[in-house]
């Protein structure tokens, strides 16, 4: 298919330009009459200037869209199509930005178009995943990217070398345990060496640990081991919330405890509320926990991780997760894409710091040299490795102290260098991975 031919009919009306692109994989029903490109030009007209209402069975043209000064004005269009079988292709389409009105709404306008009816059922097919999206300069704009991304977090902890990777320990249990449960590990893991602690999902403001309680007992505790270590380490307690000011007002008081980061559940809070705590300009980075992502992004109808990364990093995340490389969780090609996302160049946006979640000392050197395959990825050590069980199950079993596991895992990570002449196939025999 003439994929320049179809561009130029779908900007060809002389009052907008269809100027945002969606990529879908789509699959038709078995049962549908229509080629991929009926059905996907029924579903970008349908979820722009919505031409076509079921009535009966009965597929009928709205005709208030056919008639007036501007018949169609904002309609979008498909501009390629690349087929796999009969029933099912890659599709890009395109619309106008003046649809999303990404200025005054934000995310809200944006996905629902890329993400709102059109993963329906209306335009039969059984399976419909937004895939990619591409936005102009004019749209990126309209969102605040990272205030600090991967340098900023660098420099706060004087660690600027982007040929390093970070540590990052996650407190655990969820929930369940005082303030001071947390606040031990915490400064544990302090002067064990690790650069950044995180809270969980769960952990709100529960009445065996309220958050300013915990908070206040976390920083105390860092504040003795920086004393000791002379190392500063970032902390970011969740603050999620169910209204933005809420949210907002829990960042403030949380930092004005001595928090250096903020986190926050964006698939439960909304991507909106990441934009609007990013433009609140608190001073601290951001991170954000993608907890219930999976009912987005796993599937046949939904959206891709690869797209949310984009979307975290486009509303103001500094710190994003990825997930882990290995351990069949995810594919590992999906897992670069996510960082290729997160710290390409993209109209001037920091990059985000990319966040290798469930960690264990088995991975980081494969993790790294897997990265160091990409082409694109200038700095395949500039990611946090994240750990939890790894540290937690080898706990001093008289003590429960955790300082000896963290340091082992700190030094693994400080002692990995990349290794560029190893291939994808040899890492991915390493890790156990059946190859043909």
């Amino acid at each position: 298919m003439n994929k320049s031919k179809l561009k130029n009919q779908s900007m060809s009306h002389p009052t907008w330009g269809n100027n945002i692109e969606l990529t879908y994989d789509i699959e038709l029903m078995p049962e549908s009459k229509k080629t991929l490109e009926q059905a996907a030009d029924d579903m970008i007209t349908g979820v722009t200037i919505g031409t076509v209402q079921t009535s009966e069975g009965t597929y009928t043209p709205k005709l208030h869209c056919l008639f007036g000064p501007n018949p169609g004005a904002y309609k979008g269009g498909v501009t390629d199509i690349k087929q796999i079988d009969e029933k099912r292709g890659i599709i890009k389409v395109a619309f106008s930005s003046e649809i999303a009105q990404t200025e005054e709404i934000g995310f809200a306008g944006l996905f629902s178009v890329a993400a709102g009816d059109g993963l329906g059922t209306a335009y039969e097919m059984t399976k419909v995943r937004l895939i990619d999206i591409q936005l102009p300069r004019d749209v990126v704009r309209n969102f605040p990217g990272p205030k600090f991304g991967d340098e900023g977090i660098r420099h706060i902890i004087k660690k600027e070398n982007l040929d390093q990777a970070l540590v990052a320990l996650l407190l655990k249990p969820n929930t369940g345990q005082s303030s001071e449960h947390y606040a031990r590990f915490a400064k544990e893991a302090a002067l064990a060496g690790v650069d950044y602690i995180k809270e969980d999902e769960l952990q709100f403001n529960h009445p065996a640990c309220p958050l300013l309680d915990r908070v206040k007992k976390i920083i105390a505790k860092l504040a003795e081991a920086e004393q000791i270590t002379g190392q500063r380490v970032i902390y970011a307690p969740n603050i999620t919330a169910g209204s933005q000011k809420q949210m907002i007002d829990n960042a403030r008081r949380v930092i004005d405890l001595g928090a250096t980061a903020v986190m926050i559940n964006v698939m439960q809070v909304g991507l909106d509320s990441l934009r609007v705590l990013r433009e609140a300009d608190l001073g601290v980075p951001i991170h954000i926990h993608r907890t219930g992502h999976d009912n987005f992004s796993r599937g046949d109808i939904g959206v891709d991780l690869n797209v949310l990364s984009k979307t975290f990093r486009l509303g103001g995340a500094d710190l994003i997760h990825t997930g882990p490389f290995f351990g069949n969780l995810y594919n590992p090609e999906g897992i670069i894409k996510n960082v290729r996302v997160l710290t390409d160049n993209w109209f001037g946006l920091k990059r985000g710091f990319p966040i290798l979640s469930r960690s264990a000392k088995s991975i980081v050197q494969d993790s790294i040299d897997y990265l160091g395959t990409d082409p694109d990825i200038n700095h395949p050590a500039n990611v946090i490795f994240l750990v939890d069980k790894n540290v937690y199950q080898h706990a001093d079993p008289r003590t429960g102290s955790i300082i000896e596991p963290t340091k082992r895992f700190v030094e693994v990570v400080g002692n990995a260098n990349i290794n560029r002449s190893r291939t994808k196939r040899e890492i991915l025999r390493k890790q156990g991975y059946p190859l043909s």
